[in-house]
C-alpha cells in the first residue's frame, strides 16, 4: 500500500531521529520474532529479521550467522513443497 513502509524502514528512520524510540522499536522487534523462529511452524523471513537485528545491534555473530543459515534451510524446504 502507498504510504506504508517495512518495520525496518520506520526502525532506520526512529534511530536516525529518535534513537530512545529506536531501541523501543528494535525490543519489540525481537520480542515479536522470537516466537516465530521457536514455533511449530518456522518461518523463514522471521529468522532473516531477527539475524539483521542482531548484526546491526552489534550482537552475537555466531548467532546471527546460525540463524542466516536457518533461514537458508527453510527457505530451500518451502521451494521444494510448491514445485
Amino acid at each position: 500500500m502507498p504510504g506504508q513502509s517495512s518495520a525496518p524502514a520506520r526502525i532506520a528512520r526512529a534511530r536516525a531521529c529518535e534513537p530512545e524510540v529506536a531501541t523501543a522499536l528494535r525490543n519489540e522487534a525481537k520480542e515479536l520474532l522470537d516466537p516465530l523462529i521457536k514455533g511449530e511452524r518456522k518461518n523463514a523471513e522471521a529468522h532473516l529479521l531477527l539475524a539483521r537485528l542482531i548484526r546491526e545491534d552489534g550482537g552475537d555473530l555466531e548467532r546471527a550467522m546460525w540463524l542466516l543459515k536457518k533461514t537458508r534451510k527453510l527457505s530451500d524446504r518451502h521451494s521444494e513443497r510448491h514445485h
